[in-house]
């Protein structure tokens, strides 16, 4: 968080993009801190299963990376 401030982010233009649970909570934690809005992406390609990974509720959820499209149509950053 420290080293992202310091090179100055625009923190609505992040996407935190990840495959498990604590990626999911990661993001959060960082947006709670920063008190910003932080896109959470994550991907059913790593050891949680789609199910598990959609009970955080991130903001994205992809089945694989060739969905990746929707993520960038949807936040056109």
């Amino acid at each position: 968080i420290d080293t992202a401030r310091e090179k100055g982010y625009t923190w609505n233009k992040v996407i935190v993009i990840g495959d498990t649970t604590t990626d999911i909570e990661a993001a959060r934690h960082c947006a709670k801190v920063t008190g910003e809005n932080i896109v959470v992406a994550v991907v059913a390609t790593g050891t949680c299963s789609y199910d598990q990974l959609q009970k955080l509720k991130p903001d994205f959820l992809l089945s694989s990376m060739t969905e990746y499209a929707k993520l960038i149509s949807a936040t056109a950053l």
